[in-house]
């Protein structure tokens, strides 16, 4: 029997549904975290997958960059390996989903490492940036606190879980 594609760990039909809807084909997507609908999003676009996990990496037809967690100043759980990421992420980037690290109950605030390190990723002014998993308290707050700093407004959807939209 086929594994599910969405749901789970992976972002929702919905979310993925939006992401085609938004994006032209061959757009170029970066996305924190890696799984099955990273196959179904290199289907139409080119995806750049970062994952720290090395059972993951190569997984699927995407690009991906191993960049394993690492503890950063100010960031209390660990996050991606900036200084790879900063050799390894394309120029031009039409969207962002942040769908990693992981997050639990080890390590709640997880992907605040995204806001604290943005810098890395040039001007954001065109680039969507998409959230999954804002049902929890932690991950929403973040999505708010970048929007914020953006100055940018952000649309929620909801289905089996949430997911954010930052225009």
């Amino acid at each position: 029997m086929k594994d599910k594609v969405f749901g789970g760990w992976s972002i929702e039909k919905e979310c993925f549904d939006k992401i085609c809807e938004i994006l032209d084909d061959n757009s170029i997507i970066v996305e924190f975290g890696s799984g099955r609908v990273s196959e179904e999003l290199s289907k139409k676009f080119n995806v750049y997958s970062v994952e720290h996990n090395k059972e993951w990496v190569n997984k699927y037809k995407t690009k991906y960059i191993h960049a394993p967690l690492v503890k950063q100043q100010d960031i209390e759980y660990p996050w991606y390996d900036i200084n790879i990421l900063k050799n390894s992420l394309p120029v031009n980037i039409d969207l962002i989903l942040i769908d990693g690290p992981p997050a639990g109950k080890s390590s709640p605030t997880s992907r605040w490492g995204f806001i604290k390190n943005i810098d890395i990723f040039g001007d954001l002014k065109k680039t969507i940036l998409v959230f999954d998993d804002i049902q929890r308290e932690d991950d929403m707050n973040h999505m708010i606190a970048v929007a914020e700093k953006l100055d940018r407004k952000f649309e929620i959807f909801k289905k089996d879980k949430m997911f954010g939209i930052i225009y």
